[in-house]
């Protein structure tokens, strides 16, 4: 096999690698405080997707789903399991709530995508938004991704969210923000056991497979 190959003036230099380099794969990994899990893999198991609510559908414990109509902050967890109903249930507006739609009964969570419609924008790092008014920092180290306007299909790391509605960039935008451009807003994970995985997140242990997810040794002594 050929690796890394070079050209400087008349000279060509090629990186000639044996069957040996076959084995120089890592057996393990750097222990860290924080967890090295991508938000929404499938190490950490957070399902970032839902799908529309269906009617007579059947539903498992621990299936999510958004309103079919209308927007609001929450997706809805399956608790109890079982058939919808005919019609929409009237879904509830607080964290926690439940309702029971037919034989299923559903509880409300933070949603982990929304789409928000800019507002003002001071420059192209800083987003005014409606629709996204979750918690402080929900945001935080999540991603934007323009939907409409000039940077329609640009995708940012968002730095900060105040929990209000104005986001912050880690790098500007392309173009100018504008009013009434519109975008998709993605939860972002800060990868801490305590104020992420186990406090905004509730992923401890994953309500699907119940094993343990948070991928960080917090626990370690410092030197």
């Amino acid at each position: 096999d050929t690796g890394q190959a070079g050209i400087d003036g008349l000279k060509v230099t090629f990186e000639l690698m044996g069957p040996e380099k076959r084995l120089e794969q890592p057996v393990s990994r750097v222990l860290t405080a924080n967890c090295p899990f991508t938000y929404g893999d499938s190490d950490c198991g957070i399902l970032t997707n839902a799908l529309a609510w269906v009617t007579l559908a059947d539903y498992a414990v621990g299936d999510i789903v958004k309103r079919a109509t209308g927007t609001g902050i929450y997706w809805f967890k399956a608790t109890v399991a079982g058939t919808s109903d005919a019609a929409e249930p009237t879904w509830p507006t607080t964290l926690g709530g439940t309702v029971v739609d037919g034989t299923v009964t559903w509880t409300a969570f933070r949603a982990r995508r929304l789409v928000g419609t800019v507002t003002s924008s001071a420059d192209r790092r800083t987003v005014v938004a409606t629709g996204i008014t979750v918690a402080s920092d929900y945001f935080g180290e999540g991603f934007i991704t323009f939907l409409t306007g000039a940077n329609a299909g640009d995708r940012r790391r968002l730095k900060s969210d105040t929990g209000s509605g104005t986001l912050t960039l880690q790098l500007a935008a392309f173009d100018n923000i504008a009013v009434g451009d519109t975008f998709e807003v993605l939860a972002g994970c800060r990868k801490r056991r305590t104020q992420d995985c186990i406090g905004k997140h509730d992923n401890k242990a994953n309500s699907r497979t119940r094993t343990l997810r948070f991928g960080g040794f917090d626990f370690l002594a410092d030197e």
